[in-house]
């Protein structure tokens, strides 16, 4: 496995000032730098942790929005003229000068975009070059109708080269969720490249993804806790597995303290239906006859068509089903659940066409009224049903759980009875999965859940302070709480589907079969990590973060980079200086590298000017000063503020500055204060003696 860091990121001098914003051009900003922790290991094998800090304004965001439309750029040259259908067309982003250093073992390699040209080097050797032109063209065989890379050329003397080049590149994968961050508008005047890496399905060929996903509307909150849901369920039952098995030692929780109780499913089949309803053409008859219906009457209208899809030999629904079984029982008294499931099998098939791997059959097959098609399909129709067949990547995950689903309806039947078919009732994971063992890998136990026409509300238990089990659902858990399971399930999936992209032969392009682009070194971004952490949260996190790499075995398939930006002091007690890069004015603060960081107590840390001048609340700050000023100045104090300064120096939580301050008003009030102090003292040491 190869030892992986991005080591810096240089902005040129020709660099256009709406990029860099308040950085310096012709400046690089270094993460590492003096003692190279990885020689010794620190955080273990293939693990490389660094920081970027800086004050608010400092310039932390306008660096990562460099290194990602450096990517953005690599990524648009390097895979056009690949087709996939189901990504937004790129936008290649002029005026950019700028490049990145990093190091995969000994060798040291640095991408880099002037203009319009982008280069990629190798220990100082040029191994990829190319040049945005701006010419758009089209490919004839995609009858001009599919989304994607259309651009300069298609070659299919290009294809080996891509696989060459992007394994020597890396995946970045990027959470950001503060609501201000990665809004359209704010780069408006750039195009459209930032939706269009939101907006991409290329089977994890373009080398980054952003999390999570936005709109112009910003996050839908309600699609990212389903999608949360799906991905904490297989993190949650490895888990599960682990302190089930466990004899001796700590038991693990992937949320702190929480362990799994139940995962509880209900039938919701609608939402395909509706996409399969929605795709028929506007101003079908039957689709205006139907248009009012409720969702049972809109079901059981697709599945009457569906079955008569299904019986017509050679249609695309005959053809899909009896591909994957061989004596599928499917009629009008088939219960609702296995009809959904046929039903969704066909829809994900002809789904699957948007990837780059069938692009060729988009056109003709990425139509969900299909389903309903009883007209013969295409002759090349097979092909593509044999390729998919053998489909092992993450694309064929909820496929593979439908196929499951089916071929084990019976037994399913006989252990969960009529819950697999009525919305209004549930069943849970242990009654599905019945006696079988469930896998180790995360990917494969994905394979093991229910289809994703079942819904599924996670059931946690935590034992009180009595030693009793509670239950609570995971959408009652605390904001931060659900942050932090948001945001480490999203990479652990992403990383999940990147290990099962293998390089088997497949078909890539349009023009030759190739090996599939698998990514091994991966960049990790966790940007503004700490929003809605507790400061426990916060101290604990990077070993959390490094202790689920390491149990899931993840650094044995991947080489790591890991970025925190933060404004957190707990964080950089983990970190050495030698792998922070603070940023003061928008350039890097090359004092604090003389700074001791790791395992530094909090408050020295704090205590360090870059972050702090003061170290209590501005407005007590200003109290205070005022209170002096007034103990200073004023020639004579009335009884009435006197009461009120004697009130808010009691107030102050500081025990130094409290007593200074008291003995300042005495000064000004003959002793008082302190004179009546010990008198209450007094009076309630007395009190005390007269109860014995």
């Amino acid at each position: 496995m190869n030892n992986f860091k991005i080591q810096s990121i240089y902005i040129g001098e020709n660099c256009n000032e709406k990029y860099c914003k308040v950085l310096k051009r012709g400046c690089e900003y270094k993460f590492y730098s003096g003692n190279p922790t990885e020689e010794i290991n620190l955080y273990g094998d293939n693990i490389n942790i660094c920081a970027l800090v800086g004050k608010n304004g400092s310039g932390k965001s306008s660096l990562l929005d460099i290194l990602y439309r450096l990517i953005n750029n690599f990524g648009y040259l390097l895979f056009r003229g690949v087709v996939m259908p189901g990504a937004e067309t790129p936008k290649f982003i002029k005026e950019l000068y700028a490049s990145i250093k990093f190091k995969i073992d000994e060798k040291d390699l640095e991408l880099g975009c002037e203009d319009t040209k982008m280069y990629l080097k190798e220990n100082s050797d040029i191994v990829w070059d190319d040049e945005y032109h701006g010419e758009v063209i089209k490919d004839s065989k995609m009858e001009g109708k599919a989304k994607g890379y259309f651009d300069t050329f298609l070659s299919s003397e290009n294809d080996n080269k891509i696989i060459n080049i992007a394994s020597k590149f890396f995946y970045t994968i990027v959470t950001n969720y503060s609501i201000q961050s990665f809004n359209y508008s704010d780069y408006e005047d750039e195009g459209e490249w930032l939706h269009n890496v939101f907006h991409k399905n290329d089977g994890y060929s373009h080398p980054i993804v952003l999390n999570p996903f936005r709109t112009v509307t910003g996050i839908d909150i309600e699609n990212e806790g389903e999608l949360t849901s799906y991905r904490l369920s297989a993190i949650l039952l490895k888990d599960k597995e682990f302190n089930k098995e466990k004899k001796e030692g700590k038991r693990r929780y992937f949320i702190d303290g929480y362990d799994l109780k139940e995962l509880v499913y209900h039938y919701s089949p609608f939402k395909y239906y509706r996409n399969i309803f929605d795709s028929l053409k506007d101003g079908d008859s039957e689709k205006e006859a139907h248009k009012e219906d409720k969702a049972s009457a809109l079901i059981e209208f697709i599945n009457g068509k569906f079955l008569d899809a299904f019986k017509a030999k050679g249609s695309c629904t005959n053809l899909i089903l009896n591909t994957f079984f061989s004596n599928l029982q499917l009629s009008d008294e088939s219960p609702s659940s296995f009809k959904t499931a046929c039903v969704y099998i066909v829809y994900k098939v002809l789904s699957s066409t948007k990837y780059p791997n069938y692009a060729k059959y988009f056109s003709h097959y990425h139509k969900y009224d299909r389903c309903l098609d009883a007209n013969p399909a295409n002759s090349d129709f097979k092909d593509f049903l044999e390729e998919i067949k053998s489909e092992q990547s993450h694309i064929a995950n909820k496929l593979n759980q439908t196929i499951q689903f089916i071929n084990e309806y019976k037994e399913l039947e006989g252990r969960i009875g009529s819950s697999l078919n009525n919305e209004n009732d549930t069943f849970n994971f242990l009654s599905y999965i019945g006696e079988r063992k469930l896998p180790n890998n995360i990917t494969d136990i994905m394979r093991e859940l229910p289809p994703p026409f079942f819904k599924v509300k996670i059931l946690l238990c935590k034992k009180s302070q009595q030693n009793k089990e509670e239950e609570i659902a995971f959408n009652k858990l605390s904001s931060g709480e659900k942050q932090f399971a948001y945001m480490m399930s999203t990479y652990i999936y992403h990383l999940a589907n990147l290990e099962s992209i293998t390089l088997k032969k497949t078909e890539i392009s349009l023009h030759s079969e190739t090996e599939r682009v698998n990514y091994r070194m991966i960049n990790l971004v966790f940007d503004e990590m700490e929003l809605c952490f507790h400061p426990e949260y916060q101290r604990t996190f990077v070993n959390n973060l490094i202790s689920y790499i390491k149990r899931m075995e993840l650094n044995k398939t991947f080489s790591f980079n890991i970025i925190l930006t933060t404004h957190s002091p707990f964080i950089l007690s983990d970190i050495p200086a030698c792998n922070i890069l603070a940023l003061k004015d928008g350039e890097p603060d090359e004092l604090f590298k003389n700074e001791k960081t790791l395992a530094a107590n909090i408050y020295d840390i704090l205590n360090n000017g870059f972050f702090m001048s003061n170290f209590i609340g501005e407005f007590s700050s200003k109290l205070i000063g005022e209170i002096i000023t007034k103990l200073n100045t004023c020639n004579v104090i009335s009884l009435e503020q006197q009461e009120i300064l004697y009130k808010q120096i009691s107030l102050i939580g500081d025990d130094f500055v409290h007593i200074k301050l008291l003995e300042k008003l005495d000064l000004r009030t003959n002793n008082r204060f302190s004179i009546e102090a010990r008198k209450k003292k007094l009076n309630e040491e007395l009190d005390k003696l007269s109860k014995l």
